[in-house]
């Protein structure tokens, strides 16, 4: 029987990913660029989106995502995304 290795991340326990998005006139088109990314990179740490100007906190308690150098780069990348920490 083969043993499978389930460590998804380094990390022992989930980490919670929150994406700071400017409050741009196009915030909405942001947030669903931002939300297909951490869809994309499949894994354990839950995932919010902030507006901190408008006052906008948006979780997605259905939905995770796998926080990573790759993950960092990818949404550093889209236009508005102010920062990318793990809590």
């Amino acid at each position: 029987s083969q043993s499978l290795n389930l460590s998804v991340s380094q990390s022992p326990q989930p980490r919670h990913v929150v994406i700071e998005i400017a409050a741009a006139s196009n915030w909405r088109d942001i947030i669903r660029q931002v939300h297909r990314i951490a869809s994309q990179h499949h894994g354990p740490d839950p995932f919010t989106l902030t507006i901190p100007e408008k006052g906008h906190r948006m979780t997605f308690p259905n939905q995770s995502t796998h926080y990573s150098p790759e993950l960092v780069t990818a949404l550093r990348q889209v236009p508005g995304v102010k920062n990318v920490v793990a809590e």
